[in-house]
């Protein structure tokens, strides 16, 4: 049987309080308000990660955004991040907790 520190873990108290990550994803069509419920959602539903696409802006140093501004990540309680992947056109990622996490967008056009 392996210990926690073998199989990868920080901690042994990181190996047993580490918790499901909660994501969700919307397509917030470049609208403020609907970026506004975005959050208020975020916090009624525990989320810990948003997969936006079209969002209106960014809002800071928890948005991790490809390079058009059309799909971002919002990494809504600051959670410290494995790594961060470089924006490209259409898509971003970030890996957390061993998880990689994308946000894309492709346009319909």
């Amino acid at each position: 049987r392996m210990s926690c520190l073998q199989a990868g873990a920080r901690s042994c108290q990181e190996e047993m309080t580490t918790k499901p990550i909660k994501c969700i994803q919307i397509n917030l069509n470049c609208c403020k308000a609907a970026q506004a419920l975005m959050h208020q959602m975020a916090a009624e539903e525990a989320v810990d990660f948003v997969l936006t696409s079209e969002y209106n802006r960014e809002e800071g140093p928890n948005w991790y955004a490809d390079t058009t501004g059309k799909a971002a990540i919002v990494n809504i309680n600051k959670a410290r991040l494995d790594k961060e992947g470089l924006g490209e056109a259409g898509f971003r990622w970030v890996k957390v907790n061993g998880l990689r996490l994308y946000s894309c967008y492709w346009s319909p056009n």
